[in-house]
């Protein structure tokens, strides 16, 4: 896992996140719920697949599907979006409690017991596919939360109490994506990945300096692998001259004078 991107986006609709999803030069999946859309990446990658998912038996088959072949099959596997999943997953579970309790059931919508199994289910999914020996990727919508201090904050929007706390500790980069407008640069799209500001972020990496300008797939596993390399170098540098300081301070003391 360790060695792995567990990369989850948010922001608003038409800022880009299905896009950055497609963005990919190398064989990527996207897994959908049927009221989600992926028309942008007609216009991006031949490299991505897209399996449209509504009902939580298809994605337990993806994720065994996963485990077992798309390690091999697929550099980024990526849920777009789980802000939009939890509606059908929801549908789902509300259709077995109709099946099994009678029509009449079905008069007065979910409740907490059914939206209680569709976070389960959701969480147990995203831990055990962020487990794989894979690139990750999850979407979501934003909503405004408040920090510790009160102030506004913006987090992924996964429904549920302390949800987008417990998926977010799944990943490793998280970043809030929005539009910027200027008359220098026109439009570009930027994913900021720090807490500086008001959005919540993730950089385990060290490898965006808090952000990164129109994003690809492609960039940030380049930024990440840089850091990497820069961490190696680091470490391997400090080994000699730790050995080489140790061996010139060297001095012969009995262990019965110490």
């Amino acid at each position: 896992m360790g060695s792995n991107i567990k990369f989850m986006t948010y922001g608003a609709p038409g800022t880009g996140k299905t896009r950055l999803a497609g963005s990919s030069s190398w064989p990527t999946l996207i897994i959908r719920p049927p009221m989600d859309h992926t028309d942008s990446l007609a216009v991006i990658s031949s490299a991505a697949e897209e399996w449209v998912i509504d009902s939580w038996a298809e994605m337990e088959e993806a994720y065994e599907y996963l485990k077992h072949e798309g390690e091999k099959a697929y550099r980024w596997t990526v849920l777009d979006s789980i802000s939009l999943w939890q509606d059908s997953g929801l549908d789902d579970v509300f259709a077995d409690t109709v099946a099994r309790k009678g029509p009449e059931r079905a008069e007065f919508g979910p409740d907490k017991g059914e939206y209680g199994i569709n976070m389960h289910r959701l969480a147990k999914w995203v831990r055990h596919v962020c487990a794989l020996d894979m690139n990750i990727m999850i979407t979501a919508h934003p909503f405004q939360s408040e920090d510790d201090e009160g102030d506004m904050l913006m987090m992924p929007y996964i429904q549920g109490k302390q949800m987008p706390e417990k998926i977010s500790g799944y990943m490793n980069l998280i970043g809030y994506l929005k539009v910027h407008e200027s008359e220098k640069h026109g439009t570009t799209r930027v994913l900021l990945t720090d807490r500086a500001g008001k959005w919540y972020g993730k950089d385990q990496f060290d490898a965006f300096g808090g952000k990164l300008i129109d994003p690809t797939l492609d960039k940030i596993e380049e930024a990440i692998q840089k850091a990497k390399d820069n961490v190696k170098r680091t470490v391997k540098k400090a080994t000699k001259r730790t050995v080489k300081k140790a061996t010139a301070t060297k001095t012969d003391v009995a262990w019965d004078d110490v």
